[in-house]
């Protein structure tokens, strides 16, 4: 499994880049949706990995360090979205910041508890 994304999403690694999901929305203050899901991507192969192995210290603590980069922030109305890469319900409304905020925040509580995840529950989903 590949983890660079992981490690360019992390603000103490070496391999930390501005221009990933975190960097964006720390020094921009912009939730990016096409670097949201190269995350969740990888956070998805983690979920699936490690669901019934124990998870190394160093992947929980990148993921303790991004949800609480991300989701610690206190006034979410502030946050801008770019690059909206998402479905719309069926009166064409995009999900709100408040969705996306819900989705990271599951898929991290899910990764640590060892829980299962199903798309199927989040406003925010992928464009088919």
């Amino acid at each position: 499994m590949e983890l660079e994304l992981l490690y360019q999403n992390l603000t103490n690694s070496d391999k930390f880049s501005i221009n990933s999901f975190v960097g964006k929305f720390i020094y921009q203050r912009t939730w990016s949706d096409c670097d949201y899901w190269e995350l969740d991507k990888t956070l998805m192969q983690i979920l699936s990995f490690y669901h019934k192995k124990t998870l190394p210290k160093e992947i929980f603590i990148a993921i303790l360090a991004i949800f609480n980069d991300v989701i610690g922030v206190e006034d979410k109305s502030e946050i801008y979205v770019s690059n909206i890469l998402c479905a719309e319900n069926s009166d064409g409304v995009v999900p709100s910041i408040y969705d996306r905020f819900e989705r990271l925040k599951v898929l991290c509580n899910s990764i640590v508890f060892k829980e299962k995840l199903s798309n199927s529950g989040f406003w925010y989903a992928p464009k088919d």
